[in-house]
């Protein structure tokens, strides 16, 4: 509660803020002229819809922190979800390194939720290739709470999904109804928009 007071007494004083710099989504219009030509977007887009998931667990030290474990754990098991109730989807998964993969394949709690799906046919994990690449092939992209990437997605024209595990409750985007707070709102949330039902102008 005094969490919450300590926001709305502050939020009042910001009247007006500005941009410090443009969104990168010029990077991914010119990827968006270049995907016809990249041999992967075509054989999968024949055949699926794209999903770009951002991995969050190596922004932060989710080995350490018990709590921190288990908005990873619950964010993987809500795509894992996702895989199993819509099969015209592909997700990519975007990693920060292949050290993010090394780390969990050492903490038995991310290798055995891991352990079903690493040989799963519509599930990938990228760390090599761009992100700004990935997001010019996605069809949505689901994004952790803080990321910058998917304001560069929305200003793309993106359809965006924000997993907010701290549910904050002045999410910038809550509003837009694109803000997820827990696993059942991620796969509510995403089949909403994955089937059209939402009522978000992305133009906009």
């Amino acid at each position: 509660e005094k969490y919450i007071e300590i926001i709305k007494r502050n939020k009042g004083c910001i009247k007006e803020y500005f941009i410090c710099g443009p969104p990168r989504s010029d990077i991914i219009y010119g990827f968006n002229k270049l995907k016809r030509l990249d041999v992967n977007y075509n054989k999968l887009s024949k055949k699926y819809r794209i999903v770009i998931a951002i991995d969050f667990g190596s922004y932060f030290p989710v080995y350490r922190e018990p709590l921190n474990n288990s908005w990873v754990k619950e964010y993987y098991q809500a795509l894992f979800s996702l895989l199993d109730i819509h099969e015209d989807i592909y997700i990519i998964i975007k990693l920060l390194s292949p050290s993010t993969l090394y780390q969990y394949n050492n903490y038995s709690v991310f290798k055995d939720l891991f352990g079903n799906y690493m040989t799963h046919p519509r599930l990938e994990l990228s760390w090599e290739q761009n992100v700004y690449k990935l997001i010019s092939m996605g069809e949505i992209i689901i994004v952790y709470n803080s990321s910058t990437t998917g304001i560069e997605a929305l200003a793309a024209r993106k359809k965006v999904l924000y997993y907010d595990f701290l549910q904050n409750p002045y999410h910038n985007f809550r509003e837009f109804g694109i803000v997820a707070t827990s696993k059942k709102q991620l796969i509510d949330k995403f089949g909403s928009i994955c089937n059209g039902n939402e009522s978000i102008d992305w133009e906009e």
